[in-house]
């Protein structure tokens, strides 16, 4: 890896194509850290502010005190300021994040205002060495933009205090100990923003790959109970999605019908024409199947061979038998005769006692009906003994 890329992966440690999202995601994280410390900030600014003003003298005694009277309202100012807008802002916009950057710049430079009265005073950088430390702890600011603001308050800091009375003497010290302050402050922040990325990056590529998961098992469900020859549901779609539909419309009391199709003679066609043409029919026939019943709240599968089931919601016996009749009739027409179906017809009526293993058995017998008279005709289930 050459140095570029050494040097992006400090900058920045992951794919530079997340920054977006993962900015987001660290806006909507640290907004609440940041609108809870900006109004400490403000709460500390105001009680500041109001005991320089009961001081004897009040707030404009000298210089100096009006220097710190004028940087804790400027503070208290920009503080109030980043809270008004942030209000404007929705959750997880990036402009949160960069706000929050900002104002970070702005607590830098004042930190440097302080530090310097102070030094006035006899004080030492006590100011300047907390408030950076607690930038570099709590917000989140990006390697660069967190050295040029460290870097800055270093050397304006440092060139401010060697014009002050006493700067020269006291200029080792002050340097010695406001760039250790820097360069910890500078560990801090880029690892805690390191660590923030790495963090929200695995979150999102955890969440990615979960959602495809869910999404490769929706898919691999879909093809299990899916047949791949017509594109109808298969016996395990059956199970799994036809039952507890129909199970839940009888016990509204919503009438359903049942129907098995079956095609007529469709073994001697296999014989005769040979495998690829059956597929070729069987297809076609799904889709005659389809478009007859597309105005219907019917559910179709291939329930094995040449057996086709339909199940129809809201659907009472004599409408199912119109339906039935009007698939045969369909696929009489579409084959012109060539190919023929035989239909069993059974209806779960209110009130009567009928599982989704019933309804198919009983319209399989009622199939068999059709079959024993002749084929090429509906039959619907009167009440005969199931065939085990």
């Amino acid at each position: 890896m050459d140095w570029k890329k050494r040097w992006q992966k400090i900058l920045f440690p992951v794919d530079l194509g997340y920054r977006k999202i993962i900015e987001e995601e660290l806006s909507r994280a640290c907004w609440d850290l940041y609108r809870h410390v900006a109004a400490g900030i403000c709460a500390l600014q105001a009680v500041m502010i109001m005991l320089f003003s009961i001081k004897p003298g009040g707030p404009f005694f000298n210089w100096r005190r009006t220097g710190y009277v004028l940087s804790d309202t400027l503070l208290l100012l920009c503080t109030a300021i980043l809270l008004w807008m942030g209000r404007k802002k929705r959750p997880g916009d990036a402009a949160l994040l960069r706000m929050g950057m900002v104002y970070s710049g702005v607590f830098c430079v004042w930190a440097c205002v302080i530090t310097s009265l102070d030094q006035l005073g006899g004080n030492g950088i006590a100011v300047f060495s907390y408030v950076l430390l607690c930038v570099a702890a709590l917000a989140l600011l990006r390697p660069l933009m967190a050295m040029a603001f460290f870097g800055g308050s270093l050397v304006v800091l440092n060139l401010t205090l060697a014009f002050l009375p006493g700067g020269m003497e006291n200029l080792f010290s002050n340097l010695i100990n406001s760039v250790c302050i820097v360069l910890l402050a500078l560990y801090i922040s880029i690892t805690t923003y390191r660590g923030k990325v790495l963090d929200c990056y695995s979150r999102i590529v955890i969440r990615r790959q979960y959602d495809e998961i869910i999404a490769m098992n929706a898919q691999l469900s879909e093809i299990a109970s899916t047949d791949q020859l017509t594109g109808l549901g298969n016996r395990r779609g059956m199970e799994e999605i036809l039952r507890p539909a129909m199970e839940s419309a009888i016990s509204q009391g919503v009438p359903v019908t049942g129907m098995m199709l079956d095609i007529d003679h469709f073994k001697e066609f296999n014989d005769r024409y040979g495998h690829l043409e059956g597929d070729r029919i069987l297809r076609e026939l799904a889709e005659t199947l389809v478009e007859a019943t597309r105005r219907e709240n019917a559910f179709a599968a291939r329930y094995g061979g040449e057996e086709f089931f339909f199940c129809l919601e809201k659907c009472g016996q004599s409408r199912g038998l119109e339906v039935a009749q009007a698939l045969r009739v369909a696929v009489e027409r579409r084959f012109e005769g060539a190919l023929t179906i035989s239909v069993g017809v059974c209806t779960q009526e209110p009130g009567k006692a009928l599982d989704f293993r019933d309804l198919v058995n009983r319209a399989d017998v009622a199939l068999y009906r059709a079959k024993m008279a002749g084929r090429n005709r509906v039959e619907s289930f009167a009440g005969e003994e199931l065939r085990q």
